[in-house]
């Protein structure tokens, strides 16, 4: 039998179709960063690995939709997204339901906890500042951000995720680098 790591992924497609968990594991292995990353920079990480379960199981059960098994990379990056998205509509939608009860409980919350120490309030400040000016960001850049810098992926295999070319990938990054500066400015002066 061949090395499976050697594969391409339209091979790997058609043995997973026909019935091999190998070949779908292999699949698994060669886009787990890929899948964490575009995961991770569409939410709290707290809720990544659910999603990351949840998008796998769901490309499972799809793959035999993939019409051109040597596309499963952008196929995949794809069915990511629309994972993501549906939980987050879900998600505001539960909100919307429990917005009184939970404004009740966080107040009741805030009013029976210690005050916390100022650094930590502006750590906690900081980062909370950080995620919203991720989340503003355009998605493409996002992703790229979050390949770069959480699953420490290269320009090339940030291209070979995106589907673009070298340079737009340093064009994103510099892009949302701009952003995130002049989002962040008024943490950068508070804290020099």
């Amino acid at each position: 039998m061949d090395q499976l790591d050697t594969l391409a992924d339209d091979v790997l497609v058609r043995r997973t179709l026909e019935g091999s968990q190998e070949a779908f594991e292999q699949l698994m292995k060669n886009y787990m960063g890929l899948v964490r990353g575009i995961v991770s920079s569409r939410g709290p990480l707290h809720e990544a690995e659910d999603l990351i379960q949840q998008s796998w199981v769901e490309a499972f059960r799809s793959l035999g939709k993939l019409r051109d098994p040597s596309k499963f990379r952008s196929w995949l990056v794809g069915l990511c997204l629309r994972v993501c998205r549906h939980h987050w509509q879900r998600q505001a939608s539960m909100n919307l339901r429990t917005t009184t009860l939970s404004s009740l409980t966080e107040e009741d919350a805030r009013l029976a906890s210690p005050p916390t120490q100022p650094e930590t309030l502006a750590a906690d400040e900081l980062r909370e500042a950080i995620q919203q000016a991720l989340d503003r960001l355009p998605e493409r850049q996002r992703i790229a951000m979050t390949l770069r810098y959480q699953e420490d992926y290269s320009y090339r295999d940030i291209a070979e995720a995106l589907e673009i070319n070298h340079a737009a990938v340093g064009a994103l990054l510099y892009r949302a680098h701009q952003i995130l500066r002049k989002d962040l400015r008024p943490f950068k002066e508070e804290w020099t």
